[in-house]
Parts: structure tokens; C-alpha cells; sequence
């Protein structure tokens, strides 16, 4: 059963239009899909301290490593379509997605160069 939930978790971030927001209306109408769906909402888990944000993930049925590692290509893209207006959340966004892909990549079985290239892209901007 919770792998039925994983799969269902996937084919719901698969399914989300990340590259279709041009406004900031249309991130904002994303984040609360998120929370209606999930249970999360993105500004409370951008401030949360890294454990509560590992907790919150792992406390979620169906939540396995791939659907943190979607996630933190949700966070990451969110952060590029926010940087213009809002640097701070930008930042915040930023460092969740390096901190999901860094659990990933210290918790997977597998090695990804893609997810490394997006941690060291991601270092650089929070540099």
C-alpha cells in the first residue's frame, strides 16, 4: 500500500506544470496544490530547521527517495521563477532543495551525476 502511495505521490509531482509559471500568481496557486495534496505548505517547510524538514518528508506516506529528490527539482524551480521578486524566499527555496538533494545523494543506493551537478549548481548560488 504505501508503494501504491509512492507511485501516486510521483505521478502527482510528474503531472504538476512547474514549467509553465510566468507569474508570481501562478507559483502561488502551485504551493497551495501542494498543501491541498500533500499537506505541505511550502512556507512553513522553507523555514523549518533541517531535521524538522527530513521528519515532515519522512512522516509523509509514500514520501521515498525519489519523490524527495522531485521535490527538491519542485524547490529549486520554484526558487529560479521567484528570484526576481523575492530573494529571500529564493534563498530559502534554494537551500531546501540542496539539503533534499544532499540526504538523497547521502541516502540512495545509487550515484547520479545530474543530482550532483545540481548540488555543486546549487552551492554556487547560495555562495
Amino acid at each position: 500500500m504505501i508503494q501504491q502511495t509512492a507511485q501516486l505521490l510521483r505521478a502527482v509531482f510528474n503531472s504538476l506544470p512547474i514549467d509553465d509559471f510566468e507569474t508570481e500568481q501562478q507559483v502561488q496557486d502551485f504551493t497551495s496544490a501542494l498543501k491541498d495534496n500533500f499537506n505541505l505548505n511550502i512556507d512553513s517547510f522553507i523555514f523549518s530547521s533541517d531535521e524538522e524538514t527530513i521528519t515532515t518528508l519522512l512522516a509523509i506516506d509514500g514520501m521515498d527517495i525519489e519523490n524527495i529528490e522531485s521535490l527538491a527539482d519542485i524547490l529549486r524551480l520554484l526558487a529560479l521563477k521567484t528570484q526576481d521578486s523575492l530573494n529571500e524566499k529564493s534563498a530559502l527555496l534554494n537551500s531546501k532543495a540542496l539539503l533534499l538533494f544532499q540526504y538523497v545523494a547521502d541516502t540512495s543506493k545509487t550515484y547520479d551525476w545530474g543530482r550532483e551537478n545540481k548540488i555543486v549548481e546549487l552551492k554556487n548560488i547560495l555562495a
